[in-house]
C-alpha cells in the first residue's frame, strides 16, 4: 500500500521524476515494497522463537491423546497482544503506512482540486460554469472532484484499515 501511494504521490503531485532517478527511486520502490517487509518478518520470527512466544505447539496435537482428531499443531497465533508482537510487528508498520497514505491521498485530493479549477480556464466560453452560476458553484464543482479522487483512492491507499486498527484497540 505504502509503495502505491508513493507512486501515486510521484506521478501526480511531484510532477513525475524522469531520468537518471527513475531508476534509483524504482530500486527504492522495491527495497520499500519487497526487503523492509522481509526484514520485519525475518526480526518479529527470531525474537519470537528466541523466547518461545513465536508460535506454542499444542500439546494435544504432539502427544496423540486429542480427543478430537482434528486438533491443531500450534495452540496460538504469533500474532499476540499478549507478548507485544503485535504490537511491534504489526501494529506499527500499518499505523505507519496509514499516516503516509493519508497524508498522500489528503496532498492527491488539493492537487485535484488545484488542477479542476485550472481546467476551468480551458473550457470554451459557453461551457465555462461562471457564466452561469456562483463563485459557491464553481468551488463546489472543484471540492466535488476532489471528494471523488479521495473516495477512490481509500481502497488503493489502505485507509479502511484505519477501521481495523480501531477495532483491535482495547477501551
Amino acid at each position: 500500500m505504502l509503495v502505491e501511494g508513493l507512486t501515486l504521490f510521484r506521478k501526480t503531485v511531484s510532477g513525475g521524476i524522469q531520468g537518471r532517478h527513475s531508476k534509483q527511486i524504482k530500486l527504492l520502490t522495491y527495497a520499500l515494497g519487497w526487503c523492509l517487509p522481509a526484514v520485519i518478518v525475518i526480526l518479529s520470527a527470531g525474537i519470537g522463537f528466541g523466547s518461545g512466544t513465536y508460535m506454542q505447539k499444542n500439546p494435544l496435537h504432539y502427544n496423540g491423546i486429542s480427543p478430537v482428531s482434528s486438533a491443531t499443531k500450534y495452540s496460538r497465533c504469533w500474532i499476540s497482544s499478549e507478548h507485544g508482537v503485535l504490537q511491534g510487528a504489526v501494529m506499527a508498520p500499518i499505523l505507519a503506512v496509514l499516516a503516509a497514505n493519508g497524508f498522500i491521498t489528503v496532498r492527491v485530493g488539493h492537487f485535484v482540486y488545484v488542477m479542476s479549477s485550472r481546467a476551468e480556464a480551458f473550457k470554451p466560453s459557453h461551457q465555462r460554469t461562471n457564466s452561469v452560476s456562483t463563485v459557491a458553484d464553481i468551488d463546489m464543482t472543484h471540492v466535488k472532484a476532489s471528494l471523488k479522487a479521495i473516495m477512490l483512492m481509500m481502497p488503493v491507499m489502505g485507509l479502511p484499515w484505519i477501521f481495523g486498527v480501531l477495532a483491535g484497540t482495547k477501551r
